[in-house]
């Protein structure tokens, strides 16, 4: 090949040269991008989708777990109050330690009260009450016209009356005053309020500080409030220290009150708190959603042919369900809705059946 040949054929590369590298060097052109941006939007979406799906699934398993967690602390707080009820009671069928009735009136739920005796000593009427207003009661007398059971006895050498110095006791332990029944022996209960006591000497006269051997002729105890009824002193009436706890739903919460004190919460989101009783009258087995002994007040199918007392109750039946919010975050309405429908029931048996 002539040298001239292949200096021109130099000179042709030489010049296609920027050419080739400035087709490669052009970059993306604009519909590569939109295609980039395009597949970028798409994979966005489907992660959020994918996250706003996982987000909902998380949030419904918590409210579900949440909702499984109330109604198990329903059970667990009102489950153990109705199998000691009546504790210390001891073989009185007819004592009233559980009470159920509709709250509010008319509606499926129900306000449940359980009791127990918290001192085990029981004082005695020692002389008459007559209905009304009430400021002291004779518990203690050597009075040979008073019923049997009424003197004083000081079985560990103190010099106090043994009965009177354990409600003493109790009283000052427990914040001075106390809600006390007088308890008739055969079903119905009146509350008073006692707030001290006195011993007396024989010839009437208040004993102050420690009493000397055989002091002690009289006691009482001072309270307050009115009577509705009129006790004849000795027979069955008691004065009896008794736990009273209630339990019912102030809109979704459910509350507890213990001896007529403040309503103290307990649960929220509770859509539901219904209490009924089996009550067993020979073959025949009632369900009851009213059941107050005190006044002889049952709602009960089939009917009690006879009247109830705490022996019969063959269980207590307590059922809830959650009430979670409209507005709740992160969950549809059909979720909510699917989750507030869930009724969960157990049933619970007081002391009764051991006793009797």
């Amino acid at each position: 090949m002539k040298l001239s040949t292949v200096y021109k054929l130099f000179l042709l590369a030489s010049a296609s040269a920027p050419n080739v590298a400035r087709k490669n060097n052009r970059g993306v052109t604009v519909i590569e991008l939109i295609v980039s941006v395009v597949i970028a939007g798409i994979l966005l979406q489907l992660a959020s989708f994918a996250f706003f799906v996982n987000r909902e699934m998380y949030l419904k398993d918590a409210a579900k777990n949440d909702t499984n967690q109330n109604l198990r602390t329903v059970f667990d707080i009102v489950g153990p109050a109705i199998t000691q009820a009546g504790e210390g009671v001891g073989v009185d069928s007819s004592f009233p330690v559980i009470s159920i009735e509709p709250f509010p009136s008319g509606s499926d739920n129900s306000k449940l009260t359980v009791r127990q005796l918290k001192v085990s000593t029981k004082l005695r009427i020692c002389q008459g009450l007559t209905a009304g207003a009430q400021t002291s009661i004779t518990v203690l007398t050597s009075d040979l016209a008073a019923p049997a059971g009424c003197v004083p006895v000081d079985g560990n050498g103190d010099n106090y009356p043994d009965d009177w110095l354990e409600w003493r006791s109790y009283r000052q332990s427990n914040g001075g005053t106390l809600g006390i029944y007088i308890y008739d022996g055969s079903g119905r209960l009146e509350r008073l309020n006692y707030t001290g006591e006195k011993i007396y000497d024989a010839g009437g006269g208040a004993i102050s500080g420690t009493p000397s051997a055989n002091q002690v002729a009289s006691a009482s105890i001072d309270v307050t409030g009115t009577l509705a009824n009129t006790y004849t002193a000795g027979g069955a009436t008691r004065l009896i220290i008794v736990e009273e706890r209630t339990y019912q739903l102030n809109g979704n919460t459910l509350q507890t009150s213990i001896d007529g004190g403040s309503p103290v919460n307990l649960i929220n989101n509770v859509g539901q708190f219904t209490v009924r009783a089996a009550v067993r009258q020979g073959n025949t087995v009632s369900q009851c959603t009213t059941l107050l002994p005190q006044t002889n007040s049952f709602t009960c199918s089939p009917t009690l042919a006879d009247t109830y007392n705490w022996s019969q109750i063959d269980g207590i039946e307590v059922t809830s369900k959650p009430n979670l919010a409209s507005n709740t975050p992160g969950l549809s309405t059909t979720n909510i809705d699917n989750i507030n429908s869930r009724i969960q029931t157990q049933t619970f048996y007081p002391r009764n059946l051991i006793n009797f």
